[in-house]
């Protein structure tokens, strides 16, 4: 398999726009390598979020809230 690396943007109605000066054959498999981004994972609509729990409830004690106030 050879490999032609090719410069391209995402417009604003999330379409690949090639930067580069080539045009591809119509219908033409391609993979798409994105570098240095950092993506936010999408929920699905039903996705259930639970909230964190103890696997040893006997430890809460080791969570409890301690306040200590700082004189001037």
């Amino acid at each position: 398999m050879s490999v032609l690396t090719i410069e391209g943007l995402i417009d604003e109605n999330g379409r690949i726009q090639i930067i580069d000066k080539v045009q591809l054959p119509k219908n033409i498999r391609v993979f798409i390598v994105i570098p240095e981004v950092h993506t936010t994972p999408i929920l699905k609509e039903k996705a259930i979020i639970y909230s964190p729990r103890l696997v040893h409830p006997e430890d809460m004690a080791d969570f409890k809230l301690e306040v200590i106030e700082d004189s001037p």
